[in-house]
């Protein structure tokens, strides 16, 4: 048996806004760090739900990447050029 011994604290969006205008640069920094490693698990996450349900082989869905790939170098390019 495994107990979480973490201790839990409540407070508002406000309050932790706050706390964050509070801190050193340096560890605003680690801050944003985290919250930037978060967004992109749970992206990781839901991409990894969506691809699941899609039923198609590695080879279609390199094709297609590499169509949106192209159709963006083209735009890039063709307004590089006006």
């Amino acid at each position: 048996m495994s107990f979480d011994t973490t201790a839990k604290v409540s407070i508002t969006l406000d309050q932790l806004l706050l706390i964050v205008d509070q801190l050193s640069d340096k560890e605003a920094d680690k801050v944003a760090a985290r919250l930037a490693l978060k967004r992109k698990k749970d992206a990781v996450a839901r991409m990894a739900a969506i691809m699941g349900k899609v039923k198609m082989s590695p080879r279609e869905i390199a094709r297609i990447v590499e169509d949106v790939r192209q159709e963006r170098y083209d735009k890039r390019n063709s307004e590089a050029r006006r």
